[in-house]
């Protein structure tokens, strides 16, 4: 079997296995996620509470930004997603 990705193939047959890890299988990251989005959110003004970051869980970051943002550019709604990846993963 063979992935291909962008004009490149990977020989998976020696694989035995693979895992696949959804948050909280393996992992529980939704409290970085969700200190992430609450300190972006508050250094682009808008304040967001515990209980409001609760509805997100699950959810996307998409949803977060829409939701806590407001109708936005495509530019702006990437630049927060980055800053919130920044955030989450330094």
């Amino acid at each position: 079997m063979f992935l291909t990705a962008k004009n490149k193939s990977l020989d998976i047959t020696h694989l035995k296995s693979v895992i696949f890890d959804m948050d909280g299988t393996l992992i529980e990251s939704e409290h970085v996620w969700a200190e992430a989005k609450k300190h972006i959110a508050q250094i682009h003004g808008q304040k967001v509470s515990d209980e409001e970051l609760q509805k997100f869980i699950g959810r996307g970051i998409s949803d977060f930004i829409d939701e806590v943002f407001g109708p936005t550019t495509v530019f702006k709604k990437e630049m927060i997603k980055q800053e919130i990846h920044v955030r989450a993963l330094n």
